[in-house]
């Protein structure tokens, strides 16, 4: 925190004092908002990880009804087949 004192001071002196604060403001602004983007791309992670393990669940249960159908479709064709 010093070093950055040490830095605002130097600053002020060159650019100015209303300068420096908006550039220390604009610092303070700039790391509070890459936090937060970072908490939020945390949080849309765990949505797309719960989204494709849902999916994954739906999808197997597609595959297995369209086995199912499959397979009754089988034993219909089948069954008309001895019939004739």
């Amino acid at each position: 925190m010093e070093q950055f004192v040490e830095i605002l001071t130097g600053l002020s002196s060159i650019i100015g004092v209303p300068a420096t604060l908006c550039l220390a403001w604009a610092v303070f602004i700039i790391k509070d908002h890459a936090k937060r983007i970072e908490k939020l791309e945390t949080a849309l992670e765990e949505l797309d990880k719960d989204r494709n393990a849902e999916l994954n669940r739906l999808y197997d249960k597609i595959n297995n009804i369209a086995e199912d159908v499959a397979y009754i479709k089988g034993r219909v064709e089948k069954d008309k087949d001895v019939s004739h």
